[in-house]
């Protein structure tokens, strides 16, 4: 048994010993899982269709011995010689085949889901067995090159990922008609980029697991509230649109020269859509239209603190302001019909 003596002034460990965690892509998410066995959690459902390759021994948690093992097979035994007492499962398929009953027989009791895959039709899926069951859920994701990363994560109460990423999955779903993929190449990943990204998430995941506690880790998503999309900086050079929103959402001046990578900002949305069709379907989300003249105001009446919104945005914002997600969103909408890549870089 796992010795986690030192951890219990920080964690909940009898929360984590009886949680379970459904993780999805068992490349980037081997260490993570491992490292979440490490602080205590007790049950795994593994799901990844690849195989260990050679190329992945430089950016996972694998050796030479692992090639030609499915890399759910070789998690789990990392899992099992971390904790024996942990209980996995795993499943060497990939999951957007299974039916609705199907995937609620296997992960419908998990606690947390999480989203370790680039493919995005993996992620839509993943967020659709997350609000059909109630399951909060983390998706974690590296940009093109490992230039920066993006968290996103769910519980009952927030936007879901489709509702933050609807322009993003239009996109994807455009191209996928045309029979194109627009699911970003892992070239240039590092594992330290993976790891910066992965630390993170994974405090995201263990606040989610033992939200409540008293503790830092379970006062954590109280203090996130409606914070739901995090971005970390990693290249010191890298900019959205020409702009480094890092620096602008840390409110950072210009002549700061104690300022250059690995900070991360937490955004809200900030443009509050209409529900995405997920969310209408699986979660019955709705919107109340009223008439006010000039502007149609918009009451959402499913939040437990209900939120109005005129034209689409919080009414305690000015009706001519203009938020920085929605500026980039403008700007990337623009730009994206000419060049696939950009829509790689959107995080709205």
């Amino acid at each position: 048994m796992i010795d986690l003596r030192r951890l219990k002034q920080t964690l909940d460990t009898e929360k984590l010993r009886h949680a379970t965690v459904g993780i999805f892509g068992l490349g980037g998410g081997t260490d993570f899982a491992v490292d979440l066995a490490r602080n205590g959690v007790g049950n795994f459902r593994l799901t990844d269709l690849d195989v260990v390759g050679a190329e992945n021994i430089a950016r996972q948690g694998f050796q030479q011995a692992d090639v030609g093992t499915p890399k759910v097979k070789a998690t789990a035994k990392k899992i099992k010689a971390v904790n024996a007492e942990a209980s996995v499962l795993y499943f060497h398929m990939d999951c957007t085949k299974l039916t609705d009953e199907e995937a609620d027989a296997l992960f419908g009791d998990c606690d947390v889901l999480i989203a370790a895959t680039d493919n995005l039709e993996a992620q839509v899926w993943i967020n659709r067995l997350a609000l059909r069951d109630g399951i909060p859920a983390v998706w974690v994701g590296l940009y093109p090159s490992g230039a920066a990363g993006e968290i996103i994560f769910w519980k009952p109460g927030l936007d879901c990922y489709h509702c933050l990423c609807e322009h993003r999955i239009r996109k994807h779903e455009a191209a996928a008609e045309e029979r194109r993929s627009l699911d970003p190449p892992s070239d240039g990943v590092t594992r330290f980029d993976v790891g910066i990204v992965d630390a993170i998430a994974g405090h995201i995941v263990l606040g989610l697991l033992t939200e409540g506690s008293d503790n830092r880790f379970g006062r954590l998503i109280e203090r996130l509230g409606d914070r739901n999309f995090l971005q970390i900086k990693l290249d010191p050079d890298w900019q959205l649109n020409g702009r480094d929103v890092i620096r602008r959402g840390l409110g950072i001046a210009e002549e700061c020269d104690a300022y250059i990578s690995w900070c991360t900002i937490a955004c809200r949305n900030g443009a509050t859509l209409m529900p995405c069709r997920d969310c209408v379907e699986l979660r019955g989300h709705r919107f109340e239209e009223t008439n006010c003249g000039e502007f149609s105001v918009f009451h959402r009446t499913d939040y437990g603190v209900d939120r109005d919104l005129v034209g689409g945005k919080e009414l305690s914002a000015a009706a001519d302001e203009t938020t920085p997600q929605e500026e980039e969103a403008e700007s990337v909408s623009k730009r994206a019909a000419d060049d696939p890549q950009v829509e790689q870089e959107l995080g709205f």
